[in-house]
């Protein structure tokens, strides 16, 4: 939670709590006055243009609401570009490790692994798609068969 939601929170559960205490205590003065057979104050004092401030207060809320679900989305591609760096990245390594075991050697068997070949061309091919956990399979994958002929 970013400190901007938290402030937010803290000042609607603040709000809420300080509008509960007082809405108690106008209904416990209420039900005292008719205990005593007088008439109690108004539930909301009068004079007060109560329609504008709950108008605000809801505004209030509805821009927290926003700033929470933008900041939620916005946090959510980043972490979505992290993790298409690094899965690019792994799949570099292993690119370049096997274009230096092609330099050193071309009769190299692993050259010659047929499904080495379809993973790397499988990884190749989800890499352009735009398809975040597709690709990550296949660096998995890539990883995995990598590993067993190097």
């Amino acid at each position: 939670m970013t400190p901007l939601e938290t402030a937010v929170g803290g000042a609607v559960a603040l709000t809420a709590c300080l509008a509960g205490l007082i809405l108690l205590m106008r209904v416990a003065a209420r039900g005292k006055a008719a205990s005593e057979g007088r008439p109690g104050p108004p539930l909301l004092p009068e004079g007060i243009p109560w329609g504008r401030i709950g108008v605000g207060i809801g505004v209030v809320f509805v821009l927290g609401a926003v700033v929470a679900l933008t900041t939620h989305i916005i946090g959510r591609r980043r972490h979505s570009r992290l993790r298409r760096a690094d899965l690019e990245a792994r799949h570099d390594t292993i690119l370049a490790a096997f274009g230096g075991r092609i330099i050193d050697d071309l009769t190299d068997i692993v050259l010659n692994d047929a499904e080495l070949v379809a993973t790397l061309e499988t990884a190749r091919e989800t890499r352009a798609n735009a398809n975040l956990a597709d690709y990550a399979k296949a660096v998995h994958g890539l990883e995995a068969q990598w590993g067993k002929v190097s």
